[in-house]
C-alpha cells in the first residue's frame, strides 16, 4: 500500500496473498473447489520450488494454511501450470487484473490505495531468445603494454 503524504503523488502497490490461514472449521485436508484455479496440480506436494531443500519446510503449512497462487492464463486464455510461470511471464508483457482499496483519513488528510492481484493474463510472449554465444577463455589479467601474442614456427 502506498499513500499520500507531504503532497507525494497518489500511488498504489499490488499485492498477493499466497498462504490463507485456515479457519477454525475448515478440515486441514480440504481440497479446493474444482472451479478454483488451485486444482491438483496447484498443491503443496506439487508446488514448484528453485530449491528442493526446503520443501519439508513449505509441508509444515499444508496443516495451517491454504495455497492461494495467482492464476496466469496464455494467449489462447488457459491456464498456465505453475511449473511454467517463470518461462511464460519472464519479460512479456502481461495484463493483471486486480481489486483496489482506498482508505481515507481524515484526521491527517491522508489517502491510502492498496491491490490485490486476481489474475495475470498473458497479452504478448517474451521476445525469442537469442542463438547461445559460444563460451570462450577470457585471460583473468590483460597487460596493455605487450603487443598482441605472436606464434612462432617451429622448424
Amino acid at each position: 500500500m502506498y499513500s499520500t503524504i507531504n503532497q507525494i503523488p497518489t500511488r498504489f502497490k499490488l499485492h498477493h496473498q499466497l498462504f490463507k490461514p485456515l479457519q477454525g472449521d475448515e478440515d486441514h485436508g480440504s481440497v479446493p473447489t474444482p472451479d478454483s484455479p488451485c486444482e491438483d496440480a496447484f498443491t503443496f506436494e506439487q508446488w514448484p520450488l528453485t530449491c528442493e531443500r526446503n520443501r519439508a519446510e513449505l509441508l509444515t503449512l499444508k496443516s495451517t494454511h491454504h495455497l492461494l497462487p495467482i492464476p496466469a492464463y496464455d494467449l489462447e486464455g488457459n491456464l498456465l501450470k505453475l511449473s511454467t510461470y517463470w518461462r511464460y511471464l519472464q519479460g512479456a508483457l502481461i495484463e493483471i487484473h486486480f481489486t483496489l482499496s482506498h482508505w481515507g483519513i481524515a484526521g491527517v488528510k491522508q489517502d491510502v490505495h492498496g491491490g490485490e492481484i486476481e489474475l495475470i493474463r498473458l497479452l504478448e510472449p517474451p521476445p525469442a531468445s537469442s542463438a547461445p554465444v559460444q563460451k570462450r577463455k577470457l585471460p583473468l589479467h590483460l597487460d596493455t603494454d605487450d603487443g598482441p601474442a605472436k606464434k612462432r614456427a617451429v622448424a
